[in-house]
């Protein structure tokens, strides 16, 4: 969502090099949701996107690195 939008919710995605994506998503007042499936000790990239109507999606905030335990 646009700063200083309230989001109506937002998806968050997890990919690393050879494993399937998995994502999770939420809406209005929540405030974090589960990827499930992902392997452990395995490197990946988590992004996070939030959307509000009219607005429409925000930029993806990217985290590398993020390994599951």
């Amino acid at each position: 969502a646009p700063t200083g939008a309230v989001p109506d919710g937002f998806r968050a995605s997890a990919s690393a090099k050879g494993r399937p994506s998995r994502s999770c998503s939420a809406s209005t007042g929540a405030t974090g949701c589960t990827i499930t499936g992902l392997a452990s000790k395995v490197a990946y990239a988590v992004s996070v996107v939030a959307w509000s109507d009219p607005a429409g999606p925000s930029t993806p905030v990217v985290v590398s690195n993020v390994r599951p335990r």
